[in-house]
């Protein structure tokens, strides 16, 4: 059986993550740790990196036909940076940049998608506990599927 979309639209944001490299232009290495889901603490030396989740997938219901579905699939990427201060508040934006850069190389994300919208980012810094820093990206992938049918783009 094959991926559903959802999977699929996963799976390219993840990949499309792991090109966030210094050597494919960006201005960090944040690519090099990319994670879906991942519960553990990051250790110190993974640092930078990025966290996907894909949180809530919903049918806009104005938009539906009796053939097909029109999803919004929202995604939370979680960013942390070890440096302290200003420096990973600097360092965070420089990532923010990048996955926003990322995700504009191809929004439609090889044709599954019809467009990808950015809802937000916010800056946050645990100074006290692991001195890390990061941000929380959300973005949302609109694309259509065949009604009852997770795996065909339509």
């Amino acid at each position: 059986m094959a991926d559903s979309l959802r999977q699929r639209l996963v799976e390219k944001v993840e990949t499309r993550m792991a090109t966030i490299t210094v050597a494919n232009g960006y201005r960090t290495n944040a690519g090099s740790n990319v994670d879906v889901w991942r519960v553990a603490s990051w250790d110190q030396d993974e640092l930078p990196c990025i966290n996907i989740r894909d949180l809530v997938d919903r049918v806009d219901e104005s938009r539906a036909g009796t053939q097909r579905l029109h999803r919004l699939l929202g995604f939370e990427l979680e960013v942390m940076v070890k440096e302290s201060g200003e420096a990973a508040a600097e360092t965070t934006r420089h990532v923010v940049a990048d996955i926003q850069e990322a995700i504009g190389t191809d929004e439609k994300w090889d044709s599954l998608a019809m467009l990808t919208t950015y809802e937000s980012d916010e800056l946050d810094s645990d100074q006290r506990e692991r001195k890390m820093a990061g941000a929380m990206v959300r973005f949302t992938i609109h694309y259509h599927q065949g009604r009852w049918d997770p795996d065909t783009v339509r």
